[in-house]
């Protein structure tokens, strides 16, 4: 995230950010970003990131990535979330994942619809036709489809 802070802030470009207080209190945060929004915990901050937003965009990360991009397709697989994922599989590295979420589908813990909640894309230059072109997801058919029998 500070590489593509950097970046931003390079560009004259305006960014905020959320962080919660223990995080920045050991200097975790990023000094020259515009605008900081501090929580007081992890999850007060996941809730922050994905209120109002347009889609989510997930670039390679650990495992703070994985738990925010696999909350937000739980949320999206109930219906509380209906903005588009994308995950952004640069040189092959969210391979493995893409396999294990089909695995999950052709093993009954997903239906193969839920496989149509996220779009991927190998670089951070399809992201805006990926988010302009997602298929909309409905809560109404969300929840409905939700449960595995």
């Amino acid at each position: 995230m500070g590489t593509l802070a950097d970046e931003v802030i390079r560009l004259k470009g305006k960014i905020s950010g959320v962080i919660p207080r223990f995080m920045a209190e050991i200097e975790w945060e990023h000094k020259a970003v515009d605008e900081m929004v501090y929580t007081t915990t992890m999850a007060e901050r996941k809730q922050l990131l994905v209120e109002g937003v347009d889609a989510v965009v997930t670039l390679p990360g650990g495992t703070g990535t994985m738990e925010e991009l696999f909350e937000v397709l739980s949320n999206k697989k109930l219906g509380l979330f209906t903005a588009p994922v994308i995950i952004v599989n640069s040189n092959g590295f969210y391979d493995p994942l893409i396999n294990l979420l089909e695995s999950m589908a052709s093993n009954n813990f997903l239906r193969d619809e839920h496989l149509k909640m996220y779009t991927v894309v190998n670089s951070p230059a399809e992201v805006c036709n990926a988010i302009r072109f997602s298929a909309s997801w409905e809560k109404a058919h969300a929840v409905g489809m939700a449960a595995i029998h």
